[in-house]
């Protein structure tokens, strides 16, 4: 697999709702890239470093397959 761009969602601690991450994130997906657009899923908060979708993605940085990682808002991330 080359190079992809990640797109990581995760919901917070105070709600599990990732529609309107997933509306923005799907609208800046749409607009056309240069590399593939990969999404990576967490239905766990950030308390918890047991995210499924996380594992993925760190995976495949460590791999060196991702090039660039987008999020809604930086503390999806934590």
């Amino acid at each position: 697999m080359g190079k992809h761009i990640a797109v990581y969602v995760s919901v917070s601690s105070g709600s599990r709702d990732t529609a309107s991450q997933e509306a923005d994130l799907l609208r800046w997906s749409d607009a056309g890239h240069p590399l593939k657009v990969r999404w990576y899923r967490d239905t766990f908060s950030g308390t918890t470093m047991d995210r499924p979708g996380w594992s993925k993605l760190m995976q495949a940085v460590r791999k060196g397959t991702v090039a660039a990682v987008v999020v809604w808002q930086l503390d999806c991330l934590g």
